[in-house]
């Protein structure tokens, strides 16, 4: 439901230090994570109830690189993980 807003996207940035610094400076709202703004001096953190984001995480290596016993078992820890965290 709108709750008859309606949302008119001005800017995107790629970068959430860039969307703490636009916001800090007055120039709108946006939504990221709540680890990002901790103790940030200046804004405002307000939890949104209802409101479930998915986010899709990859494990990344190079590719000409063997793994170690402590990555490989990190990585294997990393798949087995399935289940969905709440912040």
């Amino acid at each position: 439901a709108n709750h008859g807003l309606k949302v008119s996207v001005a800017l995107e940035l790629n970068n959430t230090e860039a969307v703490k610094q636009a916001v800090n400076a007055g120039l709108g709202v946006s939504i990221v994570s709540g680890f990002a703004v901790i103790s940030h001096p200046g804004i405002v953190c307000l939890p949104i109830e209802g409101l479930g984001f998915y986010r899709m995480f990859n494990i990344i290596y190079h590719k000409n690189k063997v793994f170690s016993p402590a990555t490989k078992k990190f990585s294997t820890f990393l798949k087995e993980v399935k289940q969905p965290r709440t912040i």
